[in-house]
């Protein structure tokens, strides 16, 4: 049988049919179902078989497709795709015989074979002889770099291995490289599988079997040497790992004394014998998972094209469309690559769809269990190739691979020590298992740039196996728990310093962290250890940009936190604290975040500890700032600076003066502002917040830069004082500087509260439009819905200042935080918003009542009118008198100009225009400024 492992095997019946065709050094035998090239088999399809002896019957003639499609798919409907899949497969099967398209494609009537075909006996069919079994060509999709590698090595070295785990595809290439380049050797390339061995000492006479060298059983390896002195032929010895030691004998010695022969050997660990260069096979690359890749884009990975193929192979009639796509980038992800289980998963395409096969995965051992039938036992099952590996282990090495599954991503040598240590619990055990374990290519060794030490990683294919054989052994949760212990011991070291340099080292952790906390908070586990990890842990998530998944996960722990007595006071203040600031980023300012940095408050007040008592007054400071509550900011602020005077801390003091700095600009009292701004960026304290960040408790969370901040607030703080140039040079060096270390809270922070704001106020929309892009990519998927949502008001904002009439994605049109009602507000007053209005007019004064004033104003005049423009005035006349208390020149300025125009040859024309003039002179920079032009053009024209 000569046909390929995908579909069943037609049962092989000999009809009495002597005849037989022959073109070129090309032999097809129907009656046998066999097909040679050059007297060596070559493999198949079933259904190319029947394809290819219709074809060749009826040579010269041209077949229609309905002839070909009863042939190869007598009791089924299929779609032409798959007659084409199987017609090309041919001709690249064919292109060894050096005929390019031996099958061709006659459009509109169907396909004709154009080789010179003649009948001959079976008596006249060559007798293969001892060789190769040629690959089809189909099975060698995405190794044609690996085979160009390869034969330039196995021409220049003498003895080859290729290694790699079980099911990546060693036997096929070394069967298309054998079929490539078995010319160069006079005597011919032999392949010598010696899987069915049982027994070391049968190889050597296997060997000689195969080449068919008469010798003794005891003399095998002379024999063999001897026969093979003078001759110059390339022997494929495959499938070595069980009697790799007696492999390894025999090919040294025949490589070392037989010099015109050359070895590839196949096998799941290197031989380590004496000449040997071992090339290590990887898996075929895979797509990302992404719903927006199409079918031409993911069939451009060699893994997504092998299933396709195989699944049309088994029997699967459809076109794939874009909407598959993403379910073939799951099934090749989920089966890494590994072209068996690929093989494996596409039988069951045809009859249950990528989809559902996408899903069962997770269930991959039970469920890949349809092999081909003529296959090796160990390639029928996914479970029984992982068998086969894991019964050559010694026992040592079988528990460290079972414990090492407890690791979700890559691990190092020291976490398998503390983790998965046998009784003895010395790093050379464990080194010496892991050692074997990727010599034998169940384990993957992983250089990470920029770390010096390796890091081990398992395949998930066999990570799950190793993991089922760990709940075999019993031992599952005293691992898991051991991972749990090691992972907060790990984190006790890390203590509140969370440099960049530690976030790299524990980002391949997150994902043992999540396994941790699903025992933790499991009936079998502890709640215990699950509320200190995740507590702990908190800063990494954040760092990571992972607050929505980190809120889930807190959300859990505060809920266990209620039944635990034994918790201690810090924990709980780290949970609330983090959980406050994971519900503000995700879901926005609310009650509930007060609520949860309250508790949190009362625990770090009630065990004195004072660092976390700053984190979380910073916190529910930012939270009133969000929601508009100005006052309650400067007393967030304020309580902040009395425990800091308590700790006696110059760096929290630092932290007090930019806290201030915002909250009294926020509630209209600018100059106090900007004397604490620039207190906080000019002091000599200032330096050293920022080059020795690991001090600052605000950098514990790593979630705000101090000069970004304070640089921000004196930038806002400058424009409405009446400096529109320093103020836009200020916010563009801390958008800068925020770009520069790459923090994404910062560069949000520095967008959303200065630079965007700024440059809507300068009227500089092109410099807005940029900035509000910026914003908007620094903050897609980062789960920081707090400044998405400003993101979304400042491109609604530009939307309705262009004239553009759309729905942005992302656009929900929740009403707005009190801080972003009042923001837009300021913007044009066609984007006022009812929420800042109100306030307004309830009498509350705040940084920016006087232009919300104004805009109520300017939104009056549009219903035209004597009583509607006499309102407006007095609404002006508000505005500018607060202003001119605050100081706030900027809006002065607008109220000044929205005056003048209303009063335009009216009684009071010379009194407004006075007032515009003297506004407008009090600018000494920002002329060409949008406010200061349109108060220019207003003052000209008399």
């Amino acid at each position: 049988m000569t046909t390929s492992s995908d579909e069943t095997p037609k049962e092989v019946k000999e009809d009495g049919r002597s005849e037989c065709f022959a073109f070129g050094s090309v032999h097809l035998d129907p009656s046998t179902r066999s097909l040679s090239v050059q007297g060596v088999e070559l493999r198949i399809s079933d259904r190319a078989f029947d394809i290819l002896t219709v074809l060749v019957e009826r040579a010269g003639e041209i077949i229609d497709k309905s002839t070909l499609f009863a042939a190869a798919w007598p009791n089924a409907v299929v779609e032409e795709s798959n007659l084409r899949v199987q017609i090309a497969h041919l001709n690249k099967a064919l292109k060894a015989d050096g005929d390019a398209r031996l099958i061709q494609n006659i459009p509109g009537r169907g396909y004709r074979f154009a080789g010179a075909a003649r009948r001959i006996s079976r008596s006249q069919m060559p007798d293969p002889g001892p060789g190769p079994v040629a690959p089809d060509t189909s099975s060698i999709i995405g190794r044609h770099e690996d085979l160009d590698r390869l034969s330039a090595l196995v021409v220049k070295h003498k003895f080859i291995t290729i290694t790699g785990t079980g099911g990546i595809g060693k036997t096929t290439v070394a069967l298309a490289l054998l079929n490539r380049i078995r010319m160069h050797y006079p005597d011919g390339g032999f392949l010598i599988d010696v899987a069915p061995l049982e027994r070391s000492s049968l190889v050597a006479e296997h060997v000689a079997s195969i080449l068919q060298v008469p010798t003794a059983e005891a003399q095998a390896l002379e024999g063999l040497v001897r026969y093979l002195k003078g001759r110059s032929a390339l022997l494929v010895l495959d499938n070595c790992e069980h009697v790799i030691e007696a492999t390894a004998r025999i090919a040294e010695t025949i490589a070392s004394q037989a010099p015109h022969v050359h070895i590839l050997a196949t096998s799941r660990e290197p031989m380590r014998a004496r000449g040997e260069w071992v090339f290590p096979l990887a898996p075929l690359t895979t797509p990302p998972l992404s719903k927006a890749m199409t079918s031409e884009e993911v069939m451009r990975y060699p893994s997504a094209l092998l299933l396709r193929e195989r699944a049309i192979a088994a029997g699967w009639s459809f076109d794939l469309v874009d909407g598959d796509a993403s379910s073939v980038a799951e099934v090749c992800i989920k089966l890494d690559g590994l072209p068996l289980a690929l093989e494996l998963a596409a039988v069951r395409v045809p009859s249950l769809g990528l989809r559902t096969v996408a899903e069962r995965l997770d269930d991959r051992f039970d469920f890949l269990i349809k092999g081909r039938r003529t296959a090796d036992h160990r390639h029928q099952t996914l479970s029984a190739l992982i068998d086969w590996s894991y019964e050559t282990l010694v026992e040592p090495s079988r528990k460290i691979w079972r414990r090492i599954a407890c690791f979700a991503g890559s691990f190092s040598l020291d976490d398998a020590v503390h983790v998965a240590s046998l009784e003895s619990k010395t790093e050379a055990s464990v080194l010496d298992a892991l050692d074997d374990l990727v010599g034998k290519s169940l384990l993957m060794v992983e250089q990470v740039p920029g770390v010096s030490q390796h890091r081990f990683r398992l395949l998930e294919t066999m990570r799950l196996y190793a993991y089922s054989r760990l709940v075999e052994s019993g031992e599952e949760q005293s691992i898991r728990q051991r991972l749990a212990v090691y992972l907060l011991e790990k984190l006790g070291s890390v203590g509140s310093d969370w440099d960049v340099d530690e976030v790299a080292n524990w980002a391949p952790h997150v994902a043992d962290i999540r396994k941790a906390l699903e025992w933790g908070f499991s009936p079998t586990g502890d709640a215990g250890i699950a509320i200190q990890l995740i507590a702990n842990s908190a800063p990494l998530w954040f760092k990571m940009l992972l607050a929505s998944e980190l809120r889930v996960h807190l959300e859990r722990a505060r809920e266990a936190l209620r039944d635990r007595s034994d918790i201690d006071d810090l924990v709980s203040a780290k949970l609330h604290l983090a959980l406050g600031h994971a519900i503000f980023h995700t879901r926005g300012p609310q009650a509930s975040v007060e609520e949860t940095l309250r508790a949190g408050l009362a625990s770090a007040a009630h065990g004195n500890h004072v660092s976390q008592q700053l984190q979380i007054l910073w916190s529910l400071y930012g939270n009133e700032l969000v929601l508009g509550n100005y006052e309650g900011v400067q007393r967030n602020a304020q309580e902040f600076y009395e425990v800091a005077a308590r700790n006696n801390d110059p760096m929290s003091f630092l932290t007090a003066h930019r806290m201030a700095s915002l909250g009294n600009h926020l509630s209209g009292r600018l100059k106090s502002a900007l004397k604490e701004a620039r207190n906080a960026l000019h002091s000599p304290m200032a330096e050293a917040g920022t080059a020795n960040s690991r001090r600052d408790f605000l950098y514990q969370l790593k979630l705000y830069d101090h000069e970004v901040a304070s640089r921000t607030h004196l930038a806002r703080t400058l424009w409405i004082l009446g400096k529109p140039d320093e103020a836009f040079e200020e916010c563009q060096a801390a958008t800068e500087r925020a770009q520069r270390i790459g923090q994404t809270f910062a560069i949000g922070y520095s967008l959303v509260c200065g630079t965007c704001p700024i440059s809507f106020w300068r009227g500089d929309l092109a410099s807005a439009s940029r900035y509000v892009e910026l914003l908007a990519e620094v903050t897609a998927g980062a789960g920081i819905n707090v400044w998405r949502i400003g993101g979304h008001m400042f491109a609604r904002a530009l939307d309705q200042l262009n004239g553009v009439s759309v729905i942005r994605d992302g656009d929900d049109n929740l009403p707005l935080a009190a801080f972003y009602a009042d923001t837009v507000s300021t913007l044009d007053p066609m984007l006022l918003d009812e929420t800042a209005a109100a306030r307004a007019n309830g009498g509350e004064i705040t940084w920016c009542t006087a232009e919300i004033l104004r805009a109520m104003g300017e939104r009056l005049l549009l219903e035209q009118g004597a009583v509607a423009t006499s309102a407006a005035r007095l609404l002006f006349w508000r505005g500018h008198a607060i202003a001119s208390v605050q100081g706030a020149l900027a809006w002065q300025l607008r109220c000044a100009t929205s005056l003048a125009r209303s009063c335009a040859g009216g009684p009071m024309h010379a009194e407004s225009r006075q007032i515009l003039s003297n506004a407008y002179d009090a600018f000494d920079q920002g002329m060409d400024t949008r406010d200061l032009r349109l108060a220019a053009e207003l003052l000209n024209t008399g």
